[in-house]
């Protein structure tokens, strides 16, 4: 089953010819990612979380997808204290400025 246009369009990832494994292609498709990509299924951002995470998916291509950059919420774990006081200070000057 092909994607329509529209959807591949839409779609923030690689394109499935440039990575088999994106969720605009074939896995996404079987994971329900579909064309609104505002309001992911909880099977498409559980699918968007493992291909962003795992290096694996992304060897035949040499990089991350780009799109992975926003959705880090589905894969980079966060908690208290996680940043260095280094990353603390920065984030501090960051927003002061």
């Amino acid at each position: 089953m092909g994607k329509s246009t529209e959807q591949a369009a839409t779609c923030p990832f690689l394109p499935e010819s440039a990575n088999e494994y994106s969720p605009c292609g074939f896995y996404g498709q079987y994971y329900g990612c579909i064309a609104d990509w505002t309001s992911p299924s909880e099977e498409c951002k559980e699918w968007v979380g493992y291909y962003c995470l795992w290096g694996d998916y992304h060897q035949e291509v040499g990089y991350t997808d780009p799109a992975c950059a926003d959705f880090y919420d589905l894969f980079v774990e966060c908690e208290f204290n996680s940043l260095t006081n280094d990353e603390t200070t920065a984030v501090q000057v960051r927003i002061a400025v």
